[in-house]
């Protein structure tokens, strides 16, 4: 192991507590706030915690960037020890907590901090911490790990099935009316993030349909071999199980990681989402 390299990232990469303790990952907590609390995402509050307080009337959580000083504060003893450190950012496109990072680096004027916006977040991005993880611990280089993570993340496919379409409105991503035709209909989109963004780009009804997607998705695109894939789920092991099934029918792959969404991404797409990341050729 490099052990001149650091490597953070923030809660939204959707990794165990104890992940990121096996994997000597530090772990930035991002905040949700439910009924007026605020929680430490993984830290404090655990996925199914959150589902179930979602399971309550009126309950709304929001969610709360970190500021530059608390960047600061986190970086300040590997940056007293002129350690190498790498920060894994959720995308800047749905978060400012990259631009805050960045904002830090000024302030500090840390040459060896290293703030990666993921342009993703949840599982895909987990991939990249897992493989940015490996790298260090073969001893490869700052630059070595940047450049693969750059690739990776520009080839990263993600394709997600919000579990509330509520949660998805109040998040600005589609109108009420749109949200309520589709909950009427049993309708629900399929995102992706497109450049860092969340932008729909079809719609299924029923997760005999979802899983079919996905099939038909990685036949007429194609997948890079040489990465992991990784399914993402809120509170739904069931439709993990037979996305897992149909893709080891298909293609022969069955080392997939599984990661529980937290209360941060939970908090815009609600229980029962189901998220498949791989890196694209």
């Amino acid at each position: 192991m490099n052990n001149e390299i650091v490597i953070y990232c923030d809660s939204s990469c959707d990794l165990t507590v104890q992940e990121y303790k096996d994997f000597n990952i530090k772990l930035i907590p991002l905040i949700t706030t439910v009924k007026g609390k605020d929680y430490f995402d993984r830290v404090e509050l655990q996925p199914s915690e959150f589902y179930e307080m979602l399971k309550e009337d009126g309950v709304v959580p929001k969610t709360t960037m970190i500021n530059p000083q608390r960047f600061i504060e986190e970086f300040k003893e590997d940056m007293e020890n002129q350690k190498k450190i790498i920060f894994l950012s959720i995308s800047s496109g749905i978060s400012s907590s990259y631009n805050s990072a960045e904002v830090a680096k000024e302030m500090t004027e840390y040459e060896d901090l290293h703030v990666i916006d993921t342009i993703g977040a949840s599982v895909g991005a987990g991939l990249l911490l897992r493989k940015a993880v490996e790298m260090r611990d073969n001893n490869n280089t700052v630059e070595e790990i940047i450049d693969e993570i750059t690739f990776m993340k520009n080839k990263m496919e993600y394709l997600f099935c919000p579990g509330s379409l509520e949660m998805l409105k109040r998040g600005g991503r589609i109108s009420s009316t749109k949200a309520a035709i589709g909950t009427i209909l049993s309708i629900k989109p399929i995102c992706h993030f497109d450049k860092g963004y969340i932008k729909m780009f079809s719609k299924i009804r029923g997760e005999k349909a979802l899983i079919k997607f996905y099939i038909k998705f990685l036949e007429d695109n194609g997948y890079n071999p040489n990465y992991r894939f990784a399914i993402g789920h809120a509170n739904n092991m069931k439709l993990v199980n037979a996305l897992k099934e149909a893709i080891k029918e298909h293609f022969g792959i069955d080392n997939i990681i599984v990661g529980e969404i937290g209360a941060v991404i939970g908090s815009h797409t609600g229980e029962g989402t189901i998220t498949l990341c791989f890196v694209g050729k």
